[in-house]
């Protein structure tokens, strides 16, 4: 049996690369490292540029995969293209050097999903970040009329949004898209209300709380690995 044929949806198969898929999760982590590396105070926050730079680099994997390629040879492209990513990032005068656990969370990230399926590499991902922000909608006293109905729709939005992520089966990729991006439209309307009334602390705590998320969450997913 071929390598490639042990795992056709894992996230480092030829299969996945050529058709698409697996670039399409690589950045949808890259994402998932650059939300996590904004909202942690005590790192530097690094800039879009950087995030760009490491999505393009594994879009040059992805474009030059043959479906003969084994997925050890892809894996070690792509970490040399963090890799490479890194080294530029740390050489360039012009661009914020990012933290060092940047780039090692990515790796660690790769390394945590690369025996999963494209779809349940999906699915946790979509998972973490409903997980991140639990309690970032509860209703409080301070609110005004405006942030409880706003917050109220949220709730709704992520309700329906984490029964359609229960299934992993292509056919709800289309609803599940669909209602990702209204939710992210609605997250990136609280924000911006939540500035203009000056509430940063409370934007601030929300940020604390996801962070101490992902730390206990990392920190289960090692362990399950040792």
């Amino acid at each position: 049996m071929k390598d490639q044929d042990k795992n056709p949806q894992g996230i480092f198969s030829p299969n996945s690369l050529i058709g698409g898929l697996g670039g399409s999760i690589f950045k949808k982590l890259v994402d998932q490292v650059k939300r996590e590396n904004e909202d942690d105070p005590d790192v530097r926050t690094a800039p879009q540029s950087l995030f760009d730079r490491i999505k393009g680099k594994l879009d040059e994997v992805a474009e030059h995969v043959r479906p003969d390629d084994s997925e050890e040879s892809i894996e070690q492209k792509i970490k040399d293209k963090i890799d490479e990513a890194q080294k530029e990032n740390e050489a360039d005068p012009n661009e914020e050097t990012a933290a060092e656990n940047l780039f090692g969370h990515l790796r660690d990230m790769l390394e945590d999903k690369k025996k999963k399926s494209i779809d349940l590499i999906e699915k946790e991902i979509e998972e973490d970040e409903l997980d991140d922000e639990e309690d970032d909608y509860e209703v409080d006293d301070n609110d005004d009329d405006e942030i409880k109905n706003l917050k109220e729709l949220i709730k709704q939005k992520r309700d329906i949004f984490k029964e359609k992520i229960q299934s992993i089966k292509s056919e709800t990729a289309d609803e599940r898209k669909e209602i990702g991006d209204e939710l992210k439209e609605l997250r990136s309307l609280f924000q911006a209300k939540m500035k203009e009334k000056g509430w940063d602390q409370k934007l601030k705590e929300g940020r604390d709380r996801r962070k101490a998320r992902r730390q206990r969450r990392r920190e289960r997913r090692k362990n399950k690995r040792k």
